[in-house]
C-alpha cells in the first residue's frame, strides 16, 4: 500500500518537472496574453451577433406596425361596407339610375359635352367599374356614332380603345367641331332682339357657352348691341356695369311688358262693354280712352299710357322715369309758357284732355 503511494508520488513529480521545464521555455506573460486575445475576439463576436439580432428585431417591429395599419384600414372598409349594405346600399339598390340619352353623332359641341357629362354622372351613380365604362358607353351610341364605333372596333390597323379617357378623346376628335367658337361668335354678331327679351337672353346665353376667352366688356357690348333701342335706353338709364346686371334688368323688362299687355288688354276690352248701372257708367266715362293730337304729334292714348308704360318713348317704364322727359317738358314750356313748364308732362296732357272728360 505504502509502496504504491510512493510510486504515484514519484510519477507525479516527474510530470511536474516536465511541465516546469516546458513553462520555463515559454516567454513571460505568453499564456495570459493569448487568453486575453481570445476573450476579446469572443466579446466582439457576441457584440456583432447582438447587433444583428437588434436589426432583425427592428425590421420585424416596423413590419408589425404596417400590418396593424393595414388591419385598421381593412376594419374601416369592412365597417363601411356593412353600414352601406344596411342603409345606403339598399336605398341605392331600390332607386333606379336613369339611363343617359343616346348620342347620334351630331357635330354639336353642346350635345357631345352633355353626353359625356351624363355618362360620367351615370358611372358614379351606378358605381360602374373602370374596365366596363367603354363597353357600356358604346351601348348608348346611335346613328353615325354607332357606325363610327363599329368601324373603329373592326379596324385592326389602329390601337383598340380600352379606357374611358381614350374613348372621350376619340369622340371629341371625331365629332367635336374645330370651329365651334368661330361659328358661335358669328351667330352672336347676327343675333338681334326681334321678339321677346327673354327669348333674346336665352339665345344669347346659349351662344355664349361656346365662346371661350371673351372679356366682360365684350359680353356686355354684344348684349347691348343686339337689343332694341328702347331696351338699350332703359338699361343705360339703369347704369348696368356687366352682363349679369344687364340680364337681370332685361328680365325685369320682360315682366313689366307682360303686366302691361295684360292690363292694357283688359282696359280696352272693358271699354266696349256697356255698364249696367249708373255708377258704373259714370266710372266708365272717367276711364274711357281719350285721344287727342298734341302739337301735331300722334294721338295720345290716355288709358294706354296709364297701364302701358311710358307714353313719351313707348318704353317699358313710367313716364316720370323716362330719360326724354326733360326734352318734352322743354317743348311744352315753349308752347304753353313758363307757368305750364313747372308742371309734369303727364299732368299737362291730363289738363288738356279734361274738358272732353267732363
Amino acid at each position: 500500500m505504502a509502496g504504491g503511494t510512493v510510486d504515484r508520488v514519484q510519477r507525479l513529480e516527474v510530470v511536474v518537472n516536465q511541465l516546469m521545464e516546458q513553462l520555463g521555455d515559454l516567454p513571460e506573460g505568453y499564456v495570459l496574453r493569448s487568453s486575453l486575445d481570445e476573450t476579446r475576439d469572443a466579446v466582439e463576436a457576441v457584440r456583432d451577433h447582438f447587433q444583428q439580432v437588434e436589426q432583425s428585431f427592428n425590421a420585424r417591429f416596423v413590419a408589425l406596425e404596417r400590418i396593424q395599419e393595414d388591419m385598421a384600414v381593412l376594419k374601416k372598409a369592412v365597417a363601411g361596407v356593412e353600414l352601406g349594405g344596411s342603409t345606403g346600399h339598399s336605398s341605392m339598390a331600390r332607386m333606379k339610375v336613369p339611363d343617359p340619352k343616346h348620342f347620334d353623332g351630331a357635330r354639336s359641341a353642346k350635345e357631345l359635352e352633355n353626353f359625356l357629362w351624363d355618362m360620367e354622372q351615370y358611372f358614379k351613380a351606378a358605381a360602374v367599374p373602370e374596365e366596363e365604362k367603354v363597353s357600356i358607353t358604346s351601348m348608348y351610341l346611335a346613328g353615325d356614332a354607332k357606325l363610327w364605333w363599329r368601324t373603329r372596333v373592326s379596324d385592326d390597323t389602329v390601337p383598340q380603345i380600352s379606357t374611358w379617357v381614350g374613348l372621350k378623346t376619340e369622340l371629341k376628335r371625331q365629332f367635336l367641331p374645330t370651329n365651334t367658337s368661330w361659328i358661335a361668335r358669328e351667330a352672336l354678331r347676327r343675333l338681334k332682339h326681334t321678339g321677346g327679351v327673354r327669348e333674346y337672353v336665352k339665345d344669347f346665353s346659349s351662344l355664349l357657352l361656346d365662346i371661350r376667352g371673351m372679356s366682360e366688356d365684350d359680353k356686355l357690348f354684344n348684349f347691348m348691341a343686339g337689343l332694341q333701342q328702347w331696351a338699350q335706353t332703359e338699361l343705360q338709364r339703369q347704369g348696368v356695369q356687366n352682363l349679369q346686371q344687364a340680364i337681370t334688368a332685361a328680365d325685369r323688362l320682360v315682366d313689366f311688358q307682360t303686366i302691361r299687355t295684360n292690363d292694357s288688354g283688359q282696359g280696352v276690352n272693358n271699354v266696349n262693354k256697356e255698364p249696367t248701372n249708373g255708377n258704373a257708367r259714370q266710372k266708365m266715362k272717367k276711364k274711357a280712352v281719350v285721344t287727342e293730337t298734341v302739337s301735331g304729334k300722334a294721338p295720345f292714348n290716355y288709358e294706354k299710357s296709364k297701364f302701358g308704360g311710358c307714353f313719351i318713348c313707348k318704353g317699358p317704364h313710367l313716364a316720370r322715369q323716362c330719360p326724354k322727359r326733360e326734352q318734352l317738358s322743354a317743348v311744352q314750356a315753349d308752347e304753353d309758357g313758363p307757368s305750364c313748364a313747372r308742371m309734369g308732362s303727364l299732368q299737362l296732357v291730363c289738363d288738356a284732355n279734361e274738358p272732353q272728360l267732363s
